[in-house]
């Protein structure tokens, strides 16, 4: 009998992030340039306290990776040398810096989702990103989300590990997103955002469920945020 496959991804958690800054969003369109099957991405720039509530979530989320990894992998020699020197890569919270190299006091995480692919039978698959008003409800079609809006994202905690380097890290997955302030150039999860007084809320229009999901509408590439 064949021994299991080891995993190197495992999903260890979900959280909803603070609200941020988007920078460069890519959340109605799917990212074409560097990936030919897309990529879904959404930026969001933090201060330092609120880096700090962010490191506060993930750290356990990695550590809990780390273990349960350690076991999938060396469960059977835990003693052994690679096992013993196996590391963790930093938290996906990534400080910004100038032009000249100077810290700003601003940071970043970055979750992302692809946007298709093959299931092992050959068969398509397409992903999108959920998009809520400040009231929770689901925006179909959804706006275009241009950088500098205010948003907060629904991700799923996925923990990692890259045997070359012997190390266990983290990769956020969005789920979905609540905008909070929109700056606009022109079975699926349940919303996991509350109610926010005074943000962003959609105007009263029908819905499309049952039919299509395309939509004109297209995140914006420029950013009225500071370039990053």
């Amino acid at each position: 009998m064949a021994d299991k496959k080891k995993r190197n991804k495992i999903k260890v958690g979900s959280f909803v992030t603070p609200i941020g800054v988007a920078s460069y969003p890519h959340l109605v369109t799917p990212d074409t340039k560097w990936k030919p099957e897309g990529e879904y991405r959404c930026p969001l720039i933090y201060d330092e306290a609120t880096a700090d509530t962010i490191r506060a979530k993930l750290q356990p989320l990695l550590d809990k990776g780390f273990e349960e990894l350690k076991k999938e992998h060396f469960g059977d020699t835990p003693n052994a040398v690679k096992a013993k020197r196996m590391g963790k890569e930093d938290l996906p919270i990534k400080a910004l810096e100038d032009e000249e190299g100077n810290e700003t006091g601003q940071y970043r995480i970055s979750p992302k989702k692809t946007a298709s692919g093959e299931k092992k039978d050959g068969t398509p698959w397409k992903a999108k990103v959920n998009v809520f008003d400040s009231k929770g409800k689901k925006l179909l079609p959804p706006p275009a989300v241009w950088g500098g809006s205010k948003l907060r994202a629904d991700c799923d905690v996925y923990a990692y590990y890259a045997a070359k380097d012997n190390v266990v890290g983290l990769t956020l997955e969005i789920v979905g997103v609540q905008i909070i302030e929109l700056v606009s150039g022109g079975g699926e999860r349940e919303s996991a955002f509350g109610e926010v007084e005074g943000g962003y809320e959609a105007a009263d229009r029908e819905d499309t469920f049952g039919g299509s999901d395309d939509t004109d509408a297209a995140d914006g590439e420029d950013d009225t945020s500071a370039d990053f």
